[in-house]
Formats: structure tokens, C-alpha cells, sequence
């Protein structure tokens, strides 16, 4: 079986300039990436780097596929 491997970022912006998401946008992140991405995608991690959320996720699909990308 072959894994695909995506990283996907979102410069969402933040509370006070550049900083950081919010903890509250962070979290409601990895619980919609968790419970949508059932049956698409084999796990996740959510992280940031200034305001700008990525979504590393695993799964078995082509690269760029639609379905993953619109989830994130």
C-alpha cells in the first residue's frame, strides 16, 4: 500500500498581528481534521508556525487529491 504524505497550511491571522492562533482555533482544528476526516485520511497532526495553521496529514490517496484538500 502506498502512503501519501500532505502538508497543508492556512494563514488563518490571529488575535494581535502575526502572533498565534487561538488555542480555541487550534483545537476546533484538529477535532474537525479528527472527525471529518474519518474514512480519508490515516492520522493527522495540527501545528503552526506564526499564524499559520498546517495540517500534515497521511493517507492513501494521490497526491493533490480533492477530497483531502477540501477537508483541510
Amino acid at each position: 500500500m502506498k502512503i501519501t504524505l500532505s502538508i497543508i497550511k492556512a494563514d488563518v491571522g490571529s488575535i494581535g498581528g502575526h502572533i498565534k492562533p487561538s488555542e480555541t482555533m487550534i483545537r476546533r482544528v484538529k477535532e474537525f481534521i479528527a472527525t471529518e476526516g474519518k474514512g480519508l485520511l490515516i492520522d493527522s497532526f495540527i501545528c503552526h508556525t506564526g499564524d499559520d495553521i498546517s495540517i500534515l496529514s497521511s493517507h492513501t490517496h494521490v497526491v493533490d487529491d480533492s477530497k483531502v484538500h477540501k477537508l483541510c
